[in-house]
């Protein structure tokens, strides 16, 4: 798991989509590496855990670039992250 405020990831502004809003966490990498690991639930509680120390620094708002097109990527698949009720954006 790799996140920490946007700031940290400059290049992310020149991403066509880029992000939203200024001041966000971003979630550059959730995902287990481990073979045979995956779709067990460890995803959703780093998620989860991700979410709650991020609250305790009082930030508003998590984004990530997750994709539609492969679940195999770093951020992981949109499916995932809309059923943890994060909203498409774009």
């Amino acid at each position: 798991m790799r996140y920490a405020p946007a700031k940290y990831f400059p290049r992310v502004n020149s991403y066509v989509s880029g992000l939203r809003q200024k001041g966000a966490v971003f979630t550059a990498c959730l995902c287990m590496m481990e073979k045979g690991q995956q779709r067990k639930g460890h995803g959703a509680i780093m998620l989860e855990e991700l979410l709650k120390e991020i609250g305790k620094r009082d930030f508003k708002t998590v984004e990530t670039f997750a994709r539609t097109d492969s679940e195999n990527n770093p951020s992981g698949p949109l499916a995932f992250y809309l059923r943890h009720g994060f909203e498409n954006l774009r």
